[in-house]
């Protein structure tokens, strides 16, 4: 006999600045704006003053504009509190399924759907465009488990993601007219199981998580390794760099920027690795390259990475990408021509 579920999650979203109100991902799953959630369960996860605070920015936008408070978050049902600026997010992540499920139940219903794809609307947000997106953990009731807990539970997450004071430096700015691009990334990101692909996507989210510029540099190169290296290479730097230039560069100006920038960084990053280096900053390789810091080539790195992503996903294809995207970037480099579609 099936299962008859009523499974609501919801997260909050941090640094995220929009006039959208609410944006449909798919039939069970919306970005909607805290004051217009309508499932009693939404209190009960996110507590009262959340939700207060919520109608207050919409009411009050002198003070959302001017004026930022400070306020405790419990993100988690642990117990664990963060300190939360309100008004640099006041959207949240909600997930509401009500249906009947097969059995066995435990075959025809994976309990963290909602987590896994609250998870891809980041990535996806964040292969959009730059800005330090994110979110809170997530809270869960699924009324009519089977197993008996029906929650509210909560879980640790593998986002990794830390909520920071500083993110207001670097918003995140959401329009109207992204709501079709997002739609569209979320459903490729969503569905895509290629392994080499699916390791970029989290080294892509990982580096967003590090305070240091040496584990984001790390990320950085892994998600760059996992793409345009398969199997044992010999001269890695070079073949990583100009397969990244041939796919990148329009021009032969922008291949060489391409180049240099990839080349310097997977130097950098290997001698992170093998203890050789401890703090990028000053380092003769970055003047050398005319980044001013670490945090400047860090930004050129995820523009390529995002760029490299995007066109992978919406562009390329993921079945083409799996044939022969490597042999076909060598073929290019070798007679000149492009046979691969960098749009998206």
């Amino acid at each position: 006999m099936p299962t008859k579920i009523d499974h609501y999650s919801i997260a909050l979203i941090d640094n995220l600045q929009t006039d959208v109100d609410e944006v449909r991902l798919e039939k069970n799953l919306r970005i909607v704006r805290l004051d217009l959630l309508s499932d009693p369960r939404a209190e009960k996860l996110l507590g009262k003053d959340t939700l207060r605070i919520a109608a207050e920015i919409q009411t009050d936008r002198t003070r959302r504009n001017s004026e930022f408070r400070v306020v405790p978050y419990q993100q988690s049902l642990t117990g664990a509190i963060v300190q939360r600026i309100p008004e640099l997010s006041n959207h949240a992540l909600e997930w509401h399924f009500e249906g009947e499920v097969d059995d066995p139940f435990n075959d025809h219903y994976d309990r963290e759907i909602a987590i896994n794809l609250f998870s891809d609307v980041i990535t996806s947000l964040r292969l959009l465009k730059p800005g330090l997106v994110g979110r809170f953990g997530a809270s869960h009731i699924i009324q009519g488990d089977p197993s008996g807990i029906e929650g509210p539970w909560s879980r640790g997450e593998t986002l990794n993601y830390e909520p920071s004071l500083m993110n207001m430096h670097w918003r995140y700015r959401f329009l109207r007219e992204d709501c079709a691009n997002l739609k569209r990334t979320l459903e490729t990101v969503s569905q895509c199981r290629n392994q080499q692909i699916r390791i970029a996507l989290s080294r892509f989210d990982r580096q967003y998580a590090k305070e240091d510029e040496a584990g984001k540099l790390i990320d950085v190169m892994v998600a760059f390794e996992s793409l345009y290296l398969k199997g044992v290479d010999r001269e890695l730097q070079f073949r990583l760099a100009t397969r990244a230039a041939m796919h990148l560069g329009k021009t032969a100006d922008e291949r060489r920027k391409v180049y240099d920038c990839l080349s310097t960084a997977y130097i950098l990053r290997s001698k992170v690795v093998h203890g050789e280096v401890g703090d990028l900053r000053g380092h003769k390789l970055l003047k050398k390259g005319g980044w001013a810091s670490p945090v400047a080539i860090l930004e050129q790195l995820r523009f390529y990475l995002r760029q490299t992503l995007s066109s992978i996903l919406l562009g390329i294809g993921i079945q083409r990408f799996t044939e022969d995207f490597h042999k076909k970037l060598d073929d290019a480099i070798i007679t000149g021509e492009k046979t691969l579609n960098r749009s998206i």
